[in-house]
């Protein structure tokens, strides 16, 4: 399997980790790469290019981070459970990639382009204005 170079990723301490980090990853701002296209030719299948994209950070981390039993995130990359596409987004945003999401795409004739900077910043002011109707919602019942 090829792994990308996860040099620039740092291994996070999954010691005492719990669902209730959920919450955190709206909090996560860092720009999602796209991974080379030599990279994600090479991927056999979806979840060789999700195992790509974790590196070397450990299966528990993302299974806490995302709110995922760990048996279930196992058997997810595992082939035998399909990912939740509710979470695609989320672990895009964990690793600071899109690997799987370029995989995907690649696979049926497709390739991922970055939006331009405006069209961007339209995106993220969309995501929160639906944020803050959701934290409207919630506090209405």
């Amino acid at each position: 399997m090829f792994l990308f170079n996860q040099k620039s990723h740092i291994q996070p301490d999954t010691t005492n980790m719990h669902q209730k980090e959920l919450a955190i990853l709206s909090d996560i701002k860092r720009p999602i790469e796209l991974a080379p296209l030599e990279v994600v030719t090479m991927y056999r299948d979806e979840r060789e290019a999700m195992r790509g994209q974790m590196g070397t950070i450990k299966q528990e981390y993302f299974a806490n981070t995302l709110g995922l039993d760990k048996g279930r995130f196992s058997r997810i990359l595992g082939g035998s459970l399909h990912f939740p596409d509710e979470k695609i987004k989320d672990f895009c945003r964990l690793t600071g990639r899109a690997d799987y999401i370029q995989y995907l795409a690649h696979t049926i004739g497709y390739q991922l382009v970055p939006l331009d900077p405006e069209q961007a910043l339209i995106l993220k002011q969309q995501e929160e204005i639906e944020r803050l109707k959701l934290i409207v919602q919630e506090n209405s019942l």
